[in-house]
């Protein structure tokens, strides 16, 4: 995982936009350098209809599985803390040759640019631009064949975009998300859908020129760390992104999983109503050790029986649009 003219629901409407994409978040092989090479492992099949890689086994294997992809071009451009590679050039180009027939086949439907790359203070916003533009030129190269291809970014929570408030959000980004699961202290699920849509609304889009779109971030996880309060977003313990029971005012991975299902649907209504809302990136699907994340977030959607089948569904609704709008998210 951004973005000057704001639509009104009216406009959204009318547009008839719908979501065309569901992807997970999440690092189906381990991070390198704080970044994530692929996304999705073919269990997600019949649930996710996109993911991100660099691996051109990965990205045919996937489509075989009905998976299409936005190609990961972070390791071609970058390298964490130390910017621009200086053969960047060199290697992109040998990259492009390499995904031409991906591209051509409909596997790879874009880019993702990376991770919290500015925000993260990975590299400089100038060498974001370099690697988008160099991006912007192939899009262009293959649009006059009649391949529409967009790039994504994704950023970290809400500082970052104060960066681009004098020049917008680089036309050359097609979409953009932000990843921050903790924007409303009432911690309903339907709360944290109305605290991220409000920062949308109110900060990411009046930075968007008219044909950028963005993806929503959802969290999706679960825990069975049995940890109480602690201080500043953690007061409710684990029960910040759960549910308690009724009966025993437990935290469970099953009241977790509760909260996430009813999260998701949230997040689904919202993007039916906003034509900027183009697809879904929810973190994340693969469970991890109590130890391997922040906290209250190890369980990954895989082992969630009811936020699986709510993304199933969702997912059932996303595939439709995508075929009757073709691969491009920012159409």
């Amino acid at each position: 995982m951004h973005i000057s003219l704001l639509l009104s629901v009216a406009t959204s409407a009318a547009a008839g936009k719908a979501p065309s994409t569901l992807l997970f978040y999440t690092c189906a092989t381990k991070e390198v350098a704080n970044q994530c090479d692929e996304s999705f492992s073919l269990d997600q099949r019949g649930v996710a209809n996109r993911g991100f890689s660099a691996n051109t086994t990965t990205i045919a294997a996937g489509f075989a599985a009905g998976i299409t992809t936005l190609f990961s071009t972070h390791d071609t451009f970058f390298r964490n803390g130390a910017g621009l590679r200086p053969d960047w050039k060199e290697a992109w180009a040998a990259v492009q040759l390499e995904i031409d027939s991906l591209v051509r086949s409909g596997a790879i439907v874009g880019f993702f640019a990376g991770d919290e790359l500015v925000s993260g203070g990975k590299i400089t916003r100038a060498e974001l631009l370099t690697c988008l533009d160099a991006l912007a030129v192939a899009k262009a190269t293959y649009k006059q064949q009649g391949i529409t291809l967009f790039t994504w970014a994704n950023e970290g929570g809400e500082v970052w975009v104060e960066q681009f408030n004098a020049s917008g959000i680089p036309a050359s980004l097609d979409v953009v998300s932000i990843d921050d699961y903790y924007m409303d202290a009432k911690g309903t699920p339907e709360s944290q859908v109305q605290g991220h849509r409000q920062w949308y609304e109110n900060t990411l889009y009046p930075l968007l020129n008219a044909e950028q779109r963005v993806f929503v971030v959802p969290g999706s996880f679960a825990t069975r760390n049995a940890n109480g309060p602690t201080t500043g977003r953690y007061a409710n313990g684990n029960a910040t992104f759960c549910y308690r029971d009724a009966a025993t005012g437990a935290v469970t991975p099953a009241t977790c999983d509760a909260y996430m299902a009813d999260q998701a649907n949230a997040f689904a209504t919202w993007a039916w109503d906003d034509a900027r809302v183009v697809g879904f990136a929810p973190w994340h699907w693969d469970t991890r050790g109590i130890a391997d994340v922040s906290p209250y977030k190890e369980i990954g959607v895989v082992d969630m029986p009811r936020t699986k089948a709510a993304w199933k569904k969702i997912g059932a609704r996303v595939r439709r649009a995508a075929a009757a709008t073709g691969p491009s998210a920012s159409q």
